[in-house]
């Protein structure tokens, strides 16, 4: 039989181990409630006469490059930004690619196209969208992404976007998908979480 002191000892240690559980489910729970808090402003609510100074998309997602360039030949804005792009990949290219063959772009039109190609990762995407609106004093910005990526890229935004841009939100359907999955929005919440530290240091 174990002297009255280890077992007191072992009670101690599973009680501390409860309370860091409890701790870190209460934890993980406030975390998703703030994750989850507040809806992205959608483009769709802005209004067909609603402009903007850029449209951003962020490069990675099928479709997402497409969708942009079809709102930037809408009107929708004057500049179209692609963040995270292939380090290849020119203006040229996407002129190439995206718009009509045989269709000649006026070169200033062409010049509003802006790629940016070194940021890696979600969190990188949104600090060198940062800099181009500063940069370029944007006061009002579409963000293109696509849908199962949204949340994430929102609460960045709400985090790292300076708080006087004007920003909304454009999702993009991966194609033969309905909805976002619990799976990929879980995935989704770990990667913000495993980003947040480094928001929060300036990092």
């Amino acid at each position: 039989m174990a002297p009255p002191g280890d077992r007191h000892a072992r009670l101690a240690a599973g009680l501390l181990a409860v309370f860091l559980l409890l701790l870190a489910a209460d934890i993980g729970l406030w975390l998703y409630r703030d994750y989850r808090r507040g809806q992205p402003p959608l483009l769709a609510a802005a209004g067909p006469e609603r402009h903007f100074d850029a449209i951003a998309v962020l490069a990675g997602g099928p479709g997402r490059i497409r969708e942009g360039i079809r709102l930037w030949r809408r009107g929708l804005a004057p500049c179209l930004l692609i963040i995270g792009s292939n380090p290849r990949t020119s203006r040229r290219d996407i002129v190439n690619l995206f718009l009509d063959r045989g269709r000649r772009l006026d070169p200033a039109r062409e010049a509003a196209i802006m790629i940016e190609n070194r940021s890696r990762n979600t969190l990188a995407n949104i600090r060198a969208l940062r800099r181009l609106c500063r940069r370029h004093g944007f006061t009002s910005l579409v963000v293109v992404t696509s849908a199962f990526h949204l949340q994430r890229v929102y609460r960045l935004g709400c985090r790292l976007l300076p708080a006087a841009l004007t920003v909304r939100y454009h999702p993009v359907a991966n194609p033969g998908r309905t909805g976002v999955s619990r799976r990929t929005a879980a995935k989704e919440f770990l990667k913000y979480l495993a980003a947040l530290p480094r928001v929060l240091d300036g990092r």
